[in-house]
């Protein structure tokens, strides 16, 4: 987990394209448990994966709450961002 341009983001490298998209999901599940434990929305259309993995074989998808995250490529590592929503 990290901060950039003020948003949480998490990163997750590893040398296989499969495993390091599984840890991402992993990290990601998690944080949704955190936010709906402390009532905090995340808003999955404001979130945003960026990949670059060599080769990239296959593009494994992300999922915030069953909806899928959008896809950027304009970074250089997995980074998801995630945006929060109001506190409920």
């Amino acid at each position: 987990m990290a901060t950039f341009d003020d948003n949480p983001a998490v990163l997750t490298p590893h040398s296989d394209y499969d495993q390091e998209t599984n840890n991402l999901q992993q990290a990601v599940n998690k944080i949704i448990e955190w936010t709906a434990k402390w009532k905090i929305q995340v808003n999955s259309l404001k979130s945003a994966r960026v990949d670059f993995p060599l080769p990239q074989l296959t593009y494994n998808p992300t999922f915030i709450n069953s909806e899928l995250v959008n896809y950027s490529d304009n970074w250089a590592y997995d980074l998801i961002e995630v945006s929060l929503g109001n506190i409920i």
